[in-house]
């Protein structure tokens, strides 16, 4: 906020009559703000700071962004316009006018909230939980929203407040679009939206920590209200906006450690059940109700009855006030001054600082806090002009009573927006492979599924679980939502079919089939057809769904990201939504070979007219029984060692058959093509030699960008008989009796395979 005008603190202050609301709210500048929008800021910067988008080490990542600091300039987003730029907003300047940090988003929403659209939201920024949960109630102007439903919703908009754009629910909608919007540049947008309207949202969390909002206690220190004769300024803005309260403010945020968390985004504001309140509030039981029921404002202080007792003021059944002062303490103590140095308007009411006291009063509840002063200026100052003040305005809010009420509500306030964002944030999931061991499956010697670009992976299987924590015992169930798969990825723009062009021993890598834009790798993405069903989970539950998409994961994708998005209830809110984000492997590709035509021996391969022709590697032929002829003349047995078409298939974790392929000829190969979790294995099984079945750990590849400099990094793929693959099971036969596995080099002195084109699979089952 904005506030001029004379920023020394008196610790009696005068009010007019109840005309003043009227004249104050029809103005639309410097108008009841509740701290300096520098302390919104900083608040807001702690609450961050405390939140699991920074002290939870994987929470961005798991929601799809770069796991970066909040305030890493590698990490940016546009703004949505909302007025000229106010550097205090930020702590540090933008890098661009499209390019803000998350915290400088989170920070300029907290800042704008009182300055868009020339300050008139203010009119919304108060509730009183005590009488029905209204808002300003001005005299001769409508009623106001409520705080809480103009930040949550952004209903209740009047000709004095405009509309919100920047609510919770608005939050909500740029989060899902963040995650689900097919271009990434509205993904972008979303993001920045989502960030900056929950700064605005936590601005009225912070709004609730000055009692003048949550007491009715309206304030206008506008010019024109001076002119008047309405000018009320609040003691309390004004004295935030100093350099030193300023730094007073930002040190309390920084006590703040635990965010609050409730059931429902109201309860932040109050969560006693009740908008008539008829007691203490507590510091757990929302902001708005602790602040109302615990603390005095300079229109709504305690007041001294005709008996002499003081007593709560008027509609203001707390606090309750002690019966006595419970400090006392003379003004030289208190301000440091001595008679000497005391300045002139100090020194004229009181020229022995000694012999003049400041009464504090505490509450029944906390009775040693400062809630209000009494003091020798009440005395003096008691008769203005002609009015008579008297004595129901003895009490009066101070620089003391201010700071008292600041380091009890900063910190707290601190801790009650963080708990906002964590639990808008709070829906988490785990994501894990289906029983088959593997997300994706496709046929590699299958047109319709190996061309570049427009081919690929049509359906993709997982194990999903609720692991969203508890929320004050209360399990966060997702019930009769909506869920969803999103994959994102990048396009390899050299792809082939048969891999050849891929990275490795072959094709050496070239970055220049790897696309970046503005220094990030192109991203585009794919999303699942909807399931048809009202998805429901409990916490701790899991459930194995199937997603099927109209549009292909790409074959020749890379930086692939697998995101499963639900929005539906969580817990008591209706509408939460949650995600979670999976690095997946590149499209990882399995050669199976049949090489049935070659012999091992020793750690050769031959062909069986190269053995036939050898005696040497005859008399090394294990079973023996395949050899015959004297020691000089030996041949192979007619019915060893003959070429043969071969079946092959890919067994599932669950040994489950997901795909087959009847008739593999001699020197031929087939190609899988499997998506799986870039840091596991993938365990399946594949048929071995004289109908036995081989289980292997498969590992996986990727073509990524690293998250924390961007760096193209990759897996490199190796040749096999002029053939790029990641990993090759090769079918020979074992023809001695050491039998080791040849080397590589040793494989690849077989002559290539007569076509780079695999066998097309009899079936994929998956």
């Amino acid at each position: 906020m904005t506030i001029r005008g004379d920023v020394r603190l008196r610790p009696f202050r005068f009010r007019t009559g109840g005309g003043l609301a009227a004249v104050c709210f029809s103005l639309t500048t410097h108008l009841c703000f509740a701290y300096e929008i520098g302390n919104h800021a900083d608040i807001t910067q702690r609450a961050l700071e405390i939140s699991k988008l920074k002290t939870d080490s994987g929470k961005l990542a798991r929601l799809g962004l770069r796991q970066l600091d909040v305030a890493s300039p590698l990490q940016v987003f546009p703004r949505a316009a909302s007025g000229a730029e106010i550097p205090v907003c930020y702590s540090t300047p933008p890098l661009a006018p499209e390019k803000y940090q998350i915290l400088q988003l989170f920070r300029h929403g907290a800042c704008y909230e009182d300055d868009i659209e020339n300050g008139v939201r203010v009119f919304s920024h108060f509730y009183d939980p005590k009488n029905g949960g209204i808002g300003l109630s001005p005299p001769a102007l409508p009623q106001q929203p409520p705080s809480y439903t103009w930040a949550l919703s952004g209903t209740g908009a009047t000709a004095q407040t405009g509309v919100n754009h920047f609510s919770y629910q608005d939050a909500r909608n740029s989060f899902y679009k963040a995650v689900t919007d097919s271009s990434r540049a509205e993904r972008n947008r979303q993001w920045g939206l989502t960030f900056q309207s929950l700064g605005h949202v936590m601005h009225h969390l912070q709004d609730m920590a000055q009692p003048q909002h949550v007491r009715q206690d309206s304030h206008c220190d506008s010019a024109l209200c001076f002119a008047a004769g309405q000018y009320n300024p609040s003691s309390y803005e004004k004295l935030m906006i100093t350099p030193t309260f300023v730094q007073i403010v930002r040190a309390l945020a920084q006590t703040a450690t635990t965010p609050i968390l409730f059931g429902l985004p109201k309860e932040f504001w109050n969560a006693t059940g009740t908008e008539n309140l008829n007691t203490y509030a507590s510091s757990s039981q929302g902001i708005a109700a602790y602040s109302s029921t615990n603390f005095v404002s300079a229109g709504t202080d305690f007041r001294i009855s005709t008996a002499g007792g003081a007593v709560q003021a008027p509609g203001h059944n707390y606090p309750i006030p002690t019966s006595v002062p419970t400090e006392v303490t003379d003004i030289g103590a208190l301000t440091g001054y001595t008679n000497a140095d005391a300045p002139l308007r100090l020194k004229t009411v009181c020229p022995d600082l000694a012999k003049c006291r400041v009464e504090f009063w505490g509450s029944t509840n906390q009775p040693n806090t400062r809630k209000s002063s009494t003091s020798i200026f009440g005395q003096d100052l008691k008769v203005v002009g002609a009015t008579v003040v008297g004595y129901p305005n003895q009490f009066s809010q101070n620089a003391f009573t201010h700071a008292a009420t600041a380091s009890d509500l900063v910190p707290l306030t601190t801790r009650y927006s963080a708990g906002l964002i964590d639990y808008f944030f709070r829906g988490e999931m785990q994501v894990r492979t289906p029983a088959e061991g593997i997300y994706g499956l496709i046929d590699g010697g299958d047109p319709a599924s190996n061309c570049k670009d427009a081919c690929g992976f049509k359906k993709i299987k997982l194990r999903v679980t609720n692991t969203t924590q508890p929320i004050s015992g209360t399990p966060q169930n997702f019930t009769g939502g909506a869920i969803t798969a999103v994959v994102k990825f990048s396009r390899n723009t050299c792809f082939t079919s048969d891999f050849a062009s891929d990275p490795g021993s072959l094709y050496p890598l070239n970055a220049s089939c790897f696309a970046y834009a503005n220094g990030e790798p192109f991203e585009e993405q794919v999303m699942a057809d909807p399931l048809p069903l009202s998805f429901s989970l409990a916490a701790g539950a899991e459930a194995s769904l199937t997603f099927n998409f109209t549009s292909s994961i790409p074959i020749n994708a890379w930086n692939v990201k697998l995101q499963v998005v639900y929005r539906g209830q969580i817990g008591q809110e209706p509408d939460g939504v949650a995600v979670h984000t999976l690095r997946l492997s590149t499209p990882t590709p399995l050669r199976y070979t049949n090489e049935y035509d070659y012999l091992l021996i020793n750690q050769r391969l031959y062909t069986r007219a190269e053995v036939n022709a050898n005696q040497t590697l005859l008399s090394q032929v294990v079973p023996a029984s395949c050899v015959t002829g004297a020691a000089s003349s030996r041949t192979l047995v007619a019915s060893c060692f003959n070429p043969q078409t071969i079946s092959t298939s890919w067994n599932g974790a669950n040994s489950a058959t997901l795909a087959n392929l009847t008739a593999l000829p001699t020197n031929s190969h087939a190609l899988f093509v499997y998506l799986a979790d870039y840091f596991g294995t993938v365990n399946a099984s594949l048929p071995g030699p004289n109908g036995t079945s081989v289980a292997v750990a498969l590992d996986v590849r990727d073509i990524i960008a690293r998250n924390s400099d961007n760096a193209l990094v990759s897996d490199l793929m190796l040749a096999w008989r002029n053939l790029q693959a990641w990993r090759v099971y090769s079918r020979y036969y074992l023809a001695s009796v050491d039998q080791t596995p040849p080397t590589l080099a040793v494989s690849n002195q077989r002559p290539a395979f007569p076509t780079a084109t695999p066998v097309k699979l009899t079936s994929v089952n998956f």
